[in-house]
């Protein structure tokens, strides 16, 4: 077994302080962005959430809908993968954030890794498996509600996460 050397043991410990950073960071992030989520399906903009689509499609591909009978189990299923998906962005990006050049700033790096997020998921991986719809087949409102509610994601994650030995900006 080898014995990491204290110098490694400093880089794994600030990893590990990235991720937990990264989890808190992406958790209020996506808290944040399901308020403009949440007032556009209570407005009547947009009639169902992504993370509620892609909860229900994935309880389907598993044979579990009736197990899960109720709205609200689905409710706080949905809940629930979104703010795991939130904080595993986080993550994503607090690892990131250490390697970033002193000249980005923090919040256009989080507005852009977000940016990333919504292409990937909404132009990507959710319609190639068939769990959102293609973009120019989805509710009309829905493809602009949800990139507006990851520019709020981004922005957050950037004001929030230390950037290459940079404290958080709290504007």
């Amino acid at each position: 077994m080898t014995v990491p050397r204290p110098a490694q043991q400093g880089d794994l410990m600030r990893t590990l302080e990235a991720v937990g950073r990264g989890v808190a960071t992406g958790t209020v992030a996506t808290l944040a962005m399901s308020v403009p989520m949440l007032a556009a399906t209570r407005l009547g903009i947009v009639r169902r959430q992504a993370p509620e689509q892609i909860t229900d499609g994935l309880l389907q591909r598993a044979g579990l809908t009736e197990d899960v009978r109720s709205d609200s189990a689905r409710d706080a299923l949905a809940a629930g993968n979104h703010l795991l998906f939130g904080a595993v962005g986080g993550i994503g990006f607090a690892l990131l954030a250490r390697r970033l050049p002193p000249t980005i700033p923090p919040i256009a790096a989080g507005v852009a890794y977000a940016l990333i997020i919504w292409t990937v998921s909404y132009a990507g991986w959710a319609p190639a498996l068939r769990l959102m719809p293609p973009l120019d087949d989805d509710e009309p409102a829905r493809p602009a509600v949800m990139l507006g509610a990851h520019l709020v994601y981004g922005a957050v994650l950037g004001a929030t996460t230390p950037t290459n030995g940079r404290a958080p900006t709290h504007r």
